[in-house]
């Protein structure tokens, strides 16, 4: 069987987050907030990251009329696959499917399925808090168990 080397990255309000999945177990993560800043930091951190990770796919989010994301998320997504492509890299875009009510019971399910992530599991703030920047993990995690496996994805 050949060795699949996957990384993952999704984009946020104000963060950029990825996973590193090798034969779909769980190696790395992080998130970026200088990531978020400009296109030229987008660029460069992904350029680290296939450096460090050597994927033989990358997983963006597909930004079309259903997507979500803002201007600028959009704007850092399409810099990403510009890279990407530059790399000579895999590239695979999908769009990201609602699988529960909300992100935080999303990442309590990736977290049982990927223990080592237990620990970032955000709690779903008051309405009046911004978002917790963890979650970025999670979203990138899920958009690669879609474009991975899209019907046990959890």
């Amino acid at each position: 069987m050949a060795q699949r080397k996957v990384l993952s990255v999704a984009v946020a309000s104000q963060r950029v987050g990825h996973v590193y999945l090798h034969n779909e177990q769980l190696k790395g993560w992080a998130k970026s907030t200088s990531a978020y800043k400009s296109t030229a930091n987008a660029r460069s951190k992904i350029q680290n990251w296939i450096a460090f990770y050597q994927p033989d796919l990358v997983i963006l989010e597909l930004t079309d009329h259903h997507s979500r994301k803002g201007d600028t998320s959009r704007t850092l997504i399409d810099a990403l696959s510009d890279e990407v492509h530059e790399q000579g890299v895999q590239l695979r875009q999908i769009p990201r499917l609602r699988q529960h009510p909300n992100k935080y019971d999303e990442a309590a399910a990736l977290a049982q399925q990927f223990p080592e992530l237990t620990h970032y599991v955000p709690d779903k703030p008051p309405i009046w808090e911004s978002e917790p920047p963890q979650t970025i993990i999670f979203e990138a995690l899920h958009l690669a168990l879609i474009a991975l496996n899209p019907d046990t994805a959890v």
